[in-house]
């Protein structure tokens, strides 16, 4: 739905949903996403998404048939940077190491 059915510009082809939280009442839903770009991507992404939470809901309410469709709140999840990070240190030390030898 994100990829295809959002037309906002600033969400199209940038966002990957990662994970997806939903409280035990069905009330609340928390949406980790990932956005590939800088922070300004990501902060207009994120705006993007969060104009379009009521479109999402009502598609939602369409597809699924469920009682009660979840409040969906998106949030930012910095897993990846958080892991590309790791793995450029990595390399480093690595690098650091084989110099070392």
């Amino acid at each position: 739905m994100i990829m295809h059915e959002i037309k906002d510009p600033r969400v199209q082809g940038i966002v990957t949903v990662m994970s997806v939280d939903v409280s035990g009442d069905l009330r609340h839903a928390a949406v980790f996403v990932s956005v590939l770009g800088d922070d300004e991507v990501r902060m207009n992404a994120m705006a993007g998404l969060k104009k379009a939470r009521g479109f999402i809901r009502h598609t939602l309410g369409k597809r699924l048939h469920i009682r009660r469709i979840p409040d969906i709140n998106f949030k930012l999840d910095l897993t990846v940077d958080a892991q590309e990070r790791i793995t450029m240190l990595l390399a480093r030390a690595d690098h650091a190491d084989s110099a070392e030898n």
